[in-house]
């Protein structure tokens, strides 16, 4: 019955979509009876055969099951080993995901029913799930959909170009037993390389040796996480009677994380008198470190602000020997002489053009900017002052 009303569904769909043009109405059914009747010659006797087995599969329709058997080439045990896990699903009382789905897309063409409409006169596929997601993806904007469909085909009509370009190439390919899943990269390697085969198979190679490399770095970082893991979860063991010796270190002052405490309670042999001593001592040392990085900061920003009071003063020229000693008194010398040199000749300083040549299979230059101070000129400078 179900079946029989998503037939009637389709038809209908069919009558508007072409316009109530029965002719080539009749057209699409004959090309899809001509896509269906070899299936049905070779697997229509097995599926009847399943179709009384599985129950749950009888709304299902017919050309689909098909297709599916055709997918599975025609293996029994894999066929009914899927039609199960349907059956238990069916039998678990879970939520239909297909009309859950068929209600979101019908959501879908109420919300955006005048796009839709747009999309159907430039002759696009409206009952495409694909355009319909895109449509909430862009919020109804049909121009981003069209355009995304034309950059596709365009793409598709390219690739469907240099197939024919290099047939010849990936035949060749194929003789000598390059096999892929992806004859897409084929092609995309083809172009690259302007068609010579030789240099398709160097990609191919270091392709392949790329991935073995990513694969194996994988695997050892994920060998090494497992052993971090279990030699952590080897030191994280606590037994109940360590929740004891838990409470008396906490009555003794030991405060903080228990698995460091106990291991600190193991390095001092259990023994709580020392562990009490050790905690007090790391407990200091954090204090001193903490002060210290203080200290750090402060001096940081006595520097700082240092920098600006002496760079923020107008009489450099006329009173230079006095800003340097100020300089030299707040900062170190050779700090302040630096600060001074590169600020009072600007024109010394030099960005120096590094290049780096690279060359794995293909030579790249990079370029680094350094910058550099002149020196020599600095000295000839100051050798010319008549002190």
């Amino acid at each position: 019955m179900a079946s029989n009303q998503e037939d009637y569904f389709e038809q209908l769909e069919s009558l508007q979509e072409h316009s109530q043009d029965v002719d080539k109405i009749l057209d699409c059914v004959q090309l899809s009876m001509e896509k269906s009747d070899p299936l049905e010659v070779r697997y229509g006797t097995l599926l009847t055969t399943l179709q009384q087995e599985y129950p749950t599969i009888q709304s299902v329709k017919r050309s689909r099951l098909l297709r599916m058997i055709h997918r599975f080439g025609g293996d029994v045990e894999r066929i009914r080993k899927n039609l199960q896990k349907h059956q238990e699903k069916q039998n678990a009382g879970k939520p239909d995901l297909n009309a859950a789905r068929h209600q979101h897309q019908e959501e879908i063409k109420a919300k955006y029913a005048s796009q839709l409409v747009e999309l159907k006169a430039a002759g696009i596929n409206t009952n495409n799930p694909c355009v319909q997601q895109q449509l909430e993806k862009y919020h109804g904007d049909t121009n981003k959909i069209l355009e995304k469909i034309k950059h596709r085909e365009e793409k598709k009509d390219h690739i469907t170009q240099l197939d024919a370009r290099y047939s010849s190439q990936l035949a060749q390919l194929e003789s000598d037993g390059v096999k892929t899943k992806n004859k897409r990269l084929l092609i995309e390697l083809l172009e690259k390389a302007n068609g010579e085969i030789d240099v398709v198979k160097q990609l191919l190679t270091e392709r392949k040796e790329q991935k073995d490399q990513i694969m194996s770095s994988t695997t050892n970082t994920v060998e090494e996480y497992d052993e971090k893991l279990s030699s952590s979860k080897k030191h994280l063991e606590i037994n109940i009677d360590d929740i004891d010796q838990l409470r008396q270190l906490r009555n003794a002052g030991v405060h903080g994380n228990p698995m460091k405490i106990f291991a600190l309670f193991h390095e001092c042999n259990q023994s709580i008198e020392r562990t009490v001593v050790r905690y007090k001592q790391v407990q200091e040392q954090r204090e001193k470190e903490s002060e210290k990085r203080t200290q750090q900061r402060i001096t940081l920003a006595e520097i700082h602000n240092a920098y600006l009071t002496l760079n923020n003063q107008n009489d450099w020229p006329n009173n230079i020997q006095k800003l340097t000693r100020q300089g030299c008194q707040l900062l170190k010398p050779y700090q302040w002489f630096a600060h001074c040199a590169m600020l009072l000749t600007p024109d010394l300083i030099m960005n120096e053009n590094k290049i780096d040549m690279t060359s794995t299979t293909t030579t790249t230059t990079i370029t680094k900017n350094k910058i550099r101070y002149d020196l020599n000129e600095l000295a000839r400078r100051i050798a010319k002052i008549d002190l």
